[in-house]
């Protein structure tokens, strides 16, 4: 189902390896001692702590969502030996790289990535003026599983919001740092929630001159902490942070190395909705 031309797949493996009211919706909150916590959700409890958390905040289709998390943890949580407790994120056990063997061994249809399970939870809060016909190859896994297999049927019938949010997108004459702002600006693009905003990773490719989403998830104002909801990768697990500010979520972005664009990239930034936060150096 994946043989696609060499070409496309460097382009992909840089993609992979790497709102409100158009608004930074973020508050200072005063912490919880002891945060951040991190959990890969393999526990039932924690499942049922982030799926109340989403269904609190207004998200969609949670319950597909949970559907999602405990197919991946049957199947990849015990045999790879995943941590199923909230921890320090650096404490986290279990490679989510050997997950990968786990699920195609038992499934033969893509798993989801972080793109489709934001746009899952996002549902339609978020909507686009104007959409475009993608014709480009960084999104190539995520389109063929969407299009291919009737689990992501939800996402299908919003394919091309799908692509237009996160797709390649031109950087503008006023330069990378507003390529993000810039497009969602010239296609309308709005994500309508108080309590959560989608945060976005964009990364530089100085090759072909274009940005990318190369990670994305959603963020929830719990009140007195933050909750940062992603699927870190195809077959690589479903993870929750509690986080106490947007300073820790900076961090927790900083200790991934696959986020860090190649050698004359700009600084990969990071966007809550349109609006940047910071970068990452």
């Amino acid at each position: 189902m994946r043989t696609k031309t060499i070409t496309a797949i460097i382009s992909t493996l840089l993609f992979f390896t790497a709102c409100g009211n158009n608004s930074s919706t973020a508050q200072t909150v005063s912490a919880p001692e002891g945060l951040p916590l991190s959990s890969y959700m393999v526990e039932e409890s924690a499942v049922m702590e982030v799926c109340d958390a989403l269904k609190n905040a207004g998200l969609k289709n949670v319950d597909t969502y949970e559907s999602w998390v405990k197919d991946f943890a049957g199947v990849a949580g015990e045999k790879a030996n995943l941590s199923d407790g909230w921890v320090s994120p650096d404490a986290l056990s279990g490679d989510p790289l050997s997950c990968a063997d786990f699920w195609e061994a038992t499934y033969d249809y893509s798993d989801s990535d972080c793109r489709m399970t934001a746009m899952l939870l996002m549902g339609d809060l978020v909507r686009a003026e104007t959409t475009d016909t993608y014709q480009g190859t960084y999104l190539m896994f995520d389109v063929d599983a969407i299009e291919n297999v009737e689990k992501y049927a939800l996402l299908k019938e919003r394919e091309d919001l799908f692509t237009t949010l996160f797709g390649e997108m031109q950087i503008p004459g006023s330069g990378f740092q507003d390529t993000l702002p810039h497009h969602w600006k010239e296609h309308g693009i709005r994500f309508d929630s108080d309590t959560a905003s989608l945060i976005s990773v964009v990364i530089h490719d100085p090759y072909d001159r274009i940005a990318f989403v190369g990670h994305t998830g959603l963020l929830v104002n719990m009140g007195n902490h933050y909750l940062f909801v992603e699927k870190l990768a195809f077959e690589q697990p479903y993870q929750a942070t509690r986080l106490g500010s947007m300073d820790d979520l900076m961090r927790l972005f900083s200790a991934r190395a696959e986020y860090f664009g190649e050698e004359g990239a700009e600084d990969t930034l990071v966007y809550q909705n349109d609006t940047l936060i910071g970068k990452l150096e």
